[in-house]
Order: C-alpha cells, then sequence, then structure tokens
C-alpha cells in the first residue's frame, strides 16, 4: 500500500508506543484516537505513522484520510529491508493460508451441521421403523394366536369329518344288509304271489 505524506494534521506527540499505541490529543475525520503503526511499504519501509484505526478498513463509504509520518524516523533500506519484504510475503501468504482455512474450517462446520442433521433424521428415522416394527411384531402376535385358534378349529373339523365317515361306513353296511333283506324279501314276495296264483288256477279248475 503506498502511502502519502503531504496530509497536514494538528501536531501530535510521538511519545506513544510504535506497535499500536494511541494518543488521545488529537482525533480522526472519523472521531476515533489514532493508532501508530509501521508501514511495510517499498518507498518508506519501517517508518511509523499515526493514522486511523480504520486506516486499513476499506470496504463501505469513503475511507478516513487521517494520516501522519512520525517526524525523524528514517526508512529502512538494505538487506534489512529485504529481509522485512521477505517477511511481509511470508505474512501475506500466512494470512492468505489462514483466509483459505478460515474459509475451509467454515466449510467443514457447514458440512459437519448438514451431516448432524442428516444424522438427526436418521436416528428419527430409525426410531420410527423401530415403532413399525413393535407394531408389526404385536400384529404378527395376533395373527399367529388367530393362527393357532384356526389350527385347533381345523383339527377339531378333521376329528368330526372322521367320526362323520365312520357314521357313514355304518350307515353303508346298514344300508347294504337292508337291501339284501329287502331282496329276500321280494323273493319271498314272488315265490307266494305265484303259490296265491297256482292254488287259485288249481282252485278254478276243480270248480
Amino acid at each position: 500500500m503506498e502511502v502519502v505524506e503531504s496530509i497536514s494534521i494538528p501536531s501530535i506527540s510521538d511519545g506513544a508506543s510504535a506497535s499500536g499505541g494511541q494518543t488521545t490529543e488529537s482525533k480522526c475525520e472519523c472521531g476515533l484516537a489514532p493508532v501508530l503503526r509501521t508501514t511495510l511499504t517499498f518507498q518508506n519501509m519501517g517508518r511509523r505513522f499515526w493514522g486511523c484505526p480504520n486506516f486499513l478498513v476499506r470496504l463501505t463509504g469513503k475511507p478516513c484520510k487521517f494520516f501522519h509520518f512520525i517526524p525523524g524516523d528514517k526508512v529502512i533500506e538494505g538487506r534489512a529491508r529485504d529481509l522485512l519484504l521477505r517477511l511481509k510475503d511470508k505474512q501475506l501468504r500466512f494470512q492468505s493460508e489462514n483466509e483459505r482455512l478460515k474459509k475451509e474450517n467454515a466449510d467443514l462446520i457447514k458440512e459437519n451441521a448438514d451431516l448432524m442433521k442428516e444424522r438427526a433424521d436418521l436416528i428419527k428415522r430409525n426410531d420410527d421403523l423401530m415403532k413399525e416394527n413393535a407394531g408389526l411384531l404385536v400384529e404378527n402376535g395376533n395373527l399367529l394366536h388367530e393362527n393357532g385358534v384356526l389350527i385347533a378349529e381345523s383339527e377339531s373339523l378333521v376329528k368330526k369329518i372322521k367320526h362323520l365317515e365312520k357314521k357313514v361306513k355304518r350307515s353303508e353296511k346298514i344300508c347294504r344288509r337292508s337291501q339284501k333283506v329287502c331282496i329276500i324279501l321280494c323273493v319271498f314276495c314272488m315265490l307266494s304271489a305265484i303259490s296265491a296264483i297256482g292254488l287259485f288256477i288249481g282252485l278254478q279248475r276243480l270248480h
């Protein structure tokens, strides 16, 4: 970030800390006490400046232009500047990696929340299935009981059928005997009738 030194502000004491210190002798355009920072730009490496606490916040609205270098601070040059630039690059990479990890962590948190919700849904579904299974077990028990009753009734009917079959067989035997008796009686009757006719004819001839 390139900073501008030509902005004039009221005099500010430079006795505050060189790393994030604040002064209360002046206010920035935002009405806040300025903060002491150190610039890491190539042109002004290592120089301290007073700036608005929102100096780096430029997301909404017009940024505050409150800015003032500490008089007498020298620019760091040579090997020290190269080292600070490398450190700055590392810091930016770390910040970028940190932002990536934050985003990844947020995605993982969201994914974990989704998984937890899915787990809760599965647990609820499992509870519903358990209740349904319990109901089916009760229904199956009732069906088994009904099946036992039907089996008992069927066995009773089988016994009755066997008993009736025995009665039918006895009745058939009686019927066959009755038929024989009837045949014998019929033959006897026929013979009696023939004898009576013969006797009648004989009597007719005698007269």
